[in-house]
């Protein structure tokens, strides 16, 4: 898969990089109590190093991923609202997890004209405006189809989220080189743990496509030792508060040009969705 969407082989970073980069080393007190000890990131690594299948790998990661709110798990809605983003068929993306909005609280009428940009699918009530990805592969996955999901996906959020921030504005495209939306994918093998931005990009010709870029932001060898270990959970939380926030800030201004535009979005209306087939969702921790 190409088709304008690149993966991380000498594509430009996002002009935020720094700041991501920056965001995701955030120290956080509770990657540092007794529930990420060593004994407690033994007990990861041997969940992960044992696991027999996809599902197992992910639901070893479920068990770190979200603190004291609610775990997310494993689960195949398919994005199969969304406008093609490729001139190739491709099957809907079915991310094995992503953080999305809570539907309510995007104006009504920015729903109705960014439909098959934000919400991913309406046979589920699933999040919407997702920018917060991850993919999990089993042993006997290949990684590099893990990256290639994750790429694939983050390049829906960066298309939504572009078209949100244009919502309403004289330029209904956004280009100014910065990326809101993060993907990440994990394997077993070393306990494999990547994150990436991706962003959008002006298209070369008139009337062509955009290009999508992603861009790694670091990665972490989460059964290798327990500082990794630490140090790979801090960065996966703090990419998806960091996500979050995003998205709360691309709602609210959407909102406001609609005129009147609601209340707004506050930090517990944004909801982290655990992609299952039930459209659970979880509130985004801050610890």
């Amino acid at each position: 898969m190409d088709d304008g969407i690149h993966g991380d082989v000498g594509d430009p970073r996002p002009a935020n990089w720094d700041e991501i980069s920056q965001r995701l080393a955030r120290r956080r007190p509770s990657v540092s109590g007794p529930a990420f000890s060593d004994e407690a990131y033994k007990r990861f690594a041997d969940a992960v190093e044992t696991s027999l299948s996809e599902q197992m790998v992910m639901m070893a990661l479920s068990s770190v991923l979200s603190g004291t709110a609610q775990k997310p798990c494993t689960g195949d809605v398919r994005f199969d609202n969304l406008e093609q983003l490729t001139s190739q068929k491709l099957s809907p993306a079915r991310p094995d997890l992503y953080d999305g909005a809570n539907m309510m609280v995007i104006d009504l009428q920015v729903r109705r004209e960014l439909d098959k940009y934000i919400i991913p699918s309406i046979r589920h009530p699933a999040p919407v405006l997702p920018n917060f990805f991850m993919e999990g592969k089993g042993p006997d996955g290949a990684p590099a189809v893990g990256q290639l999901q994750a790429r694939y996906n983050g390049a829906l959020g960066a298309r939504g989220m572009r078209a949100i921030q244009g919502f309403g504005t004289d330029c209904k495209t956004h280009y100014d080189g910065e990326a809101y939306t993060l993907t990440s994918d994990f394997h077993p093998f070393f306990g494999g743990l990547r994150i990436y931005s991706v962003h959008p990009v002006r298209p070369k010709e008139a009337g062509a496509r955009p290009e999508y870029h992603m861009s790694c932001i670091g990665s972490w060898a989460l059964t290798v030792s327990a500082q990794q270990f630490r140090d790979g959970i801090c960065a996966i939380r703090n990419a998806r508060d960091w996500a979050k926030e995003q998205r709360d800030d691309a709602i609210r201004a959407a909102n406001a040009r609609v005129g009147g535009g609601g209340a707004g979005v506050t930090p517990a209306e944004s909801v982290a969705g655990s992609v299952a087939g039930s459209g659970r969702t979880r509130r985004s921790e801050r610890s």
